[in-house]
C-alpha cells in the first residue's frame, strides 16, 4: 500500500532514538501520520511543503515517509527565521490543523486556503491570518457571515457580530446588547489596514468561535502556540 503527493508539515516529534512520527497536510489524504527517519540535510519545519511518498503493508499500518522539499522552500524559511511574527502564525496555524482535523480525511478546500496562505507567507500581515483562521472556521462547518445584518437584512453600517450565531448586525440594532455582543472590525469587510485595536477585535471573534466549537466543545485547550501569538499583540 502507498502513495505519493504533496504536503505541508503540521508537526514532528520524536519517536525513538532515530525516528520521528511526521505529520502531513495533503489534498488528498488530509491529516496523514507516519513514521520519518530524517537523513543528514533534511529540512522539515512547520509550514513547508514537501513531496512525500507514504508506504506500508497495510492501509490502517502507521506506515513510512520519505519526503523531499518542494523547490523554494528552504529559501523560504530562511528568510523568515528572524521574523517572529511570520514565524508564530505558521506555528499557530499548523497547531490548529494538527489539533483538530481528523486523520486521513480530505479536506482538499482547506488544504488548497492553507497552501496559499503559506505561499504568500513572506509578504503575509497579521490580518491575512486572522482571515485564514476566518476561512478555517468556514472549512470546518462553522462559517460567520458579515455581509448582512442578522435582523434587518440590510448591507451597511455593520459594527458588532453576534457570539451565538456568527452573524454580523448593524450599529441601531447593536446598541440595546453591547455588552453581549462582539465588536466587527473594518479589515473584515475591506482591505484598510488595521490598527492595533481592531486586530485584537478581528482575533477576539476568531478566538470565541475557535474555542467555542472546537475546543471547548471537546473539552480541550487551545494550542499554545497560538495564545503565544495573541500575546504579540
Amino acid at each position: 500500500m502507498q502513495w505519493e503527493d504533496e504536503g505541508l508539515v503540521l508537526c514532528l516529534r520524536t519517536h525513538g532514538e532515530k525516528s520521528k512520527i511526521l505529520t502531513l497536510f495533503t489534498p488528498t489524504q488530509g491529516r496523514h501520520l507516519g513514521l520519518f527517519r530524517p537523513q543528514k540535510g533534511d529540512v522539515t519545519e512547520m509550514g513547508l511543503k514537501v513531496e512525500a511518498k507514504w508506504s506500508a503493508r497495510l492501509p490502517e499500518h502507521l506506515g513510512q515517509y520519505r519526503c523531499n522539499l518542494k523547490p523554494g522552500e528552504a529559501k523560504k524559511l530562511s528568510h523568515l527565521l528572524n521574523d517572529r511574527i511570520k514565524l508564530s502564525m505558521i506555528a499557530s496555524c499548523c497547531s490548529l490543523l494538527d489539533q483538530t482535523l481528523s486523520e486521513r480525511l480530505p479536506m482538499t478546500s482547506l488544504y488548497h486556503v492553507t497552501k496559499h496562505f503559506f505561499d504568500n507567507i513572506e509578504q503575509a500581515k497579521i490580518e491575512d491570518y486572522i482571515r485564514w483562521e476566518v476561512e478555517y472556521l468556514k472549512e470546518m462547518g462553522f462559517g460567520l457571515d458579515f455581509t448582512t445584518c442578522a435582523v434587518t437584512g440590510g448591507v451597511e453600517g455593520l459594527t458588532h457580530v453576534s457570539p451565538k450565531t456568527g452573524r454580523s448586525v448593524c450599529y441601531e440594532e447593536a446598541q440595546p446588547y453591547l455588552d453581549k455582543l462582539l465588536e466587527l472590525p473594518a479589515f473584515f469587510k475591506s482591505n484598510v489596514a488595521p490598527d492595533r485595536e481592531q486586530i485584537r477585535q478581528g482575533f477576539a471573534i476568531t478566538t470565541h468561535f475557535i474555542e467555542k466549537f472546537l475546543f471547548h466543545a471537546h473539552v480541550k485547550k487551545a494550542p499554545e502556540a497560538r495564545s503565544r501569538l495573541l500575546e504579540l499583540f
